[in-house]
């Protein structure tokens, strides 16, 4: 399967884009008009009137992935030069614009970089539609890389971050929800829909792996893939610090 840098689209789109959604340009600057539910210019807020932010900044150099997925691509927004496999993938209606649409054939793989590794200070950050909730004594995947951490949901649809054992509450089936881990060196938080879940202490640092990232499952030895989630994701986000209770708040609300 050939490396595709920035962008990869998945073979079951072919460009198809659902009836009534808005571009999703990651600089906000694609042509023909935008509503405010784009998913990544500063648009108006309908709710108080005010600008939306935008998703991608590509100066900001600690966000290092930032996938946004019009027409079921997958497009990295980042400043980072990020190498992207992606089939069987579709478009999906998301929480504000399009979304990546994921089935049991479905692989996406970001091919190992130095820009995701992280060792003392990530974040991680998406929303997620969970359609078929993993068998049992299984999981499934939201995004893996492989030997370093990764966010699942188990067999009882609890989210869950590897970088130590954290669990969120149950995902409904058919139900967006905001999902972020974040590592500040000393502990794993768990937010859902932008508010504290949970925390647990780890102050060792996270490894560093060689077999790059999966989004929408798990990631294994020698770029190989496996536990597939069934659903949707949208505005993942990866970072190499810890994000702020605020910054997750404000990415969870971005969905109002």
């Amino acid at each position: 399967m050939a490396a595709i840098a920035l962008a990869a689209v998945g073979s079951a789109a072919c460009g198809f884009r659902p009836s009534g959604l808005a571009d999703d340009d990651p600089t906000g600057d694609a042509a023909g008009a935008k509503d405010a539910a784009t998913d990544d210019g500063a648009t108006i807020d309908p709710i108080d009137g005010g600008a939306r932010s935008a998703l991608c900044d590509p100066a900001d150099d600690t966000l290092r992935a930032c996938f946004t997925f019009a027409g079921g691509a997958v497009t990295n927004g980042a400043g980072t030069t990020l190498s992207i496999d992606a089939t069987q993938t579709t478009a999906a209606a998301g929480p504000v614009g399009d979304a990546l649409g994921l089935g049991p054939t479905s692989v996406v793989h970001i091919l190992e970089t130095p820009a995701l590794d992280f060792t003392t200070a990530t974040s991680f950050e998406a929303f997620v539609r969970l359609d078929a909730a993993p068998p049992t004594g299984g999981r499934a995947g939201i995004y893996d890389d492989n030997g370093e951490w990764g966010v699942f949901v188990d067999d009882r649809r609890r989210p869950y971050c590897t970088h130590q054992i954290v669990f969120g509450p149950p995902l409904e089936l058919g139900t967006w929800t905001h999902v972020a881990c974040v590592f500040d060196g000393a502990t794993v938080t768990i937010y859902i829909d932008g508010a504290k879940f949970d925390m647990v202490n780890r102050t060792a640092p996270l490894a560093v792996g060689a077999d790059g990232s999966n989004i929408g499952q798990d990631s294994r030895t020698g770029g190989t893939s496996g536990d597939p989630l069934t659903g949707a994701i949208d505005e993942l986000r990866v970072w190499s610090e810890a994000r702020t209770p605020d910054e997750v708040a404000a990415a969870a609300a971005r969905a109002r």
